[in-house]
């Protein structure tokens, strides 16, 4: 069978055995046997139910405390699914009585209510769980997992209301998927237990592993009987196969090699070694050989590749350089027209520009890293070349050029007094001159 799962109670012992289509193929239930307490052997009385042999066995036995643990919201948040575990361990420990360093806990976070968070807890002593699993291992089957078998009885009714009891909890579903995990006297009748809990006028429903028993004012399902058994069986097994189960869900933890395969992998590794020990001598000349020839090619290919890499620098080195230049001459250019245009458009009445030229103070023959101009003339009043400047400051600054304030000699022409100035222009080679820089 692809999956065996058991249930493991006070009051009954299921089995139930599914193909690998998830299709229920048997089934068995009986009462615990007397005076048997300890869960190992309710857990082997459970799986001799049915005489095929198990192979993946999942366990659902009240024996593994569950609990619904409130926290602060975001207190957990952020936290890994073994540290999520962890903590919740600690907060259950008051509510089931585990100790957290002694015990497994799986947890999965429940409907949220104002101001808490709520977290369906369930453990399993780690000692527990070492003797269920030990006594599916001794019938040659692996153990898949253990849970608490409550939580599942939506599905099995429409009804408004519904209640599960489980030896001494009651789970108490609501309509809005919320429900409480309540303890109860376990000795009492069914009538006195939910009589706790007054019916409202809705249809009620209450699942239970005891032997079916008659109440007026609500339907009672009994896993003893088989139509009851048999969807119960099969949901869980829906919910066992989703890639996250809805439930919390105690997983094996992982087990280190058998013996038998340590013993199969010592017999692989020792043949493996007698069989390399006998090639050995044939092969040692021959790969010698072969490494040594290698080397040589890689030698070769070694100085080739440096000396690509190398040409291969340089031409990136030149293809940057050139690029460079290219970019540079043409914003020279861009630039050369912005000024000419400027002067050109800007020059007022009674100022002549006789020159523009490259200042006598540029170093010649250096890398070209902007331009600089000199723009010279004479101008009938000393404030006309310092509007210039201005004047070409405002237009040409935008564009790259950085004007500084014109240098101005007054001389006499015949009686005519007149100004000789200059005007300092530099373009950034590293400034960004707009194509349209032509335009006036």
């Amino acid at each position: 069978m692809s999956r065996t799962i058991l249930l493991v109670t006070p009051h009954l012992v299921a089995r139930g055995d599914f193909d690998a289509r998830g299709v229920l193929r048997a089934t068995g239930h009986a009462a615990p046997p007397a005076n048997v307490a300890d869960v190992a052997s309710i857990t082997l009385a459970a799986l001799g139910l049915v005489k095929a042999k198990p192979r993946r066995v999942f366990v659902l036995t009240t024996s593994a405390v569950t609990a619904v643990v409130e926290t602060s919201p975001g207190r957990l948040q952020g936290l890994s699914e073994n540290e999520l575990s962890s903590a919740l361990a600690f907060e259950a420990e008051a509510l089931t009585g585990l100790p957290a360093m002694s015990s497994q806990t799986a947890a999965r976070r429940m409907a949220a209510e104002s101001g808490t968070e709520s977290w369906w807890v369930t453990q399993i002593g780690n000692r527990m769980r070492g003797e269920i699993e030990a006594e599916i291992v001794r019938r040659g089957a692996r153990l898949e997992g253990i849970a608490h078998p409550g939580g599942l009885a939506p599905q099995m009714s429409s009804a408004p209301e519904r209640f599960e009891l489980w030896h001494d909890l009651l789970f108490i579903h609501r309509p809005s998927a919320a429900f409480d995990i309540l303890p109860v006297d376990e000795t009492a009748p069914l009538t006195s237990v939910l009589a706790r809990f007054p019916a409202t006028g809705s249809a009620r429903m209450v699942l239970t592993t005891k032997p079916p028993s008659h109440v007026t004012d609500l339907e009672v399902l009994s896993l003893h009987e088989e139509k009851t058994l048999h969807p119960w069986f099969t949901a869980w097994h829906q919910a066992l196969s989703a890639a996250t189960p809805a439930l919390p869900v105690l997983l094996p933890p992982a087990q280190p090699m058998s013996a038998v395969s340590r013993v199969w992998l010592s017999v692989a590794t020792a043949a493996i070694a007698l069989t390399l020990c006998a090639g050995h001598w044939w092969m040692t000349d021959r790969q010698l050989q072969h490494a040594q020839e290698e080397v040589k090619t890689l030698t070769i290919l070694s100085k080739q590749r440096e000396e690509l890499m190398k040409t291969s620098a340089e031409v990136s080195k030149l293809r940057t350089e050139l690029e460079s230049s290219r970019r540079l001459q043409a914003q020279a250019l861009r630039g050369f027209g912005a000024l000419l245009s400027a002067v050109a458009g800007l020059r007022p009445e009674g100022l002549l520009v006789r020159s523009l030229k490259e200042p006598s103070g540029s170093s010649a023959g250096a890398r070209y890293t902007g331009m600089e101009a000199m723009v010279s003339g004479i101008c009938t009043q000393q404030e006309l070349a310092a509007e210039f400047s201005r004047s070409l400051g405002t237009r040409l600054t935008p564009l790259g050029w950085s004007v500084r304030p014109a240098r101005t000699i007054a001389r006499l022409a015949g009686d005519t007094p007149t100004w000789d100035f200059e005007i300092p222009l530099r373009l950034d080679g590293s400034a960004s001159v707009p194509p349209t820089a032509n335009t006036p």
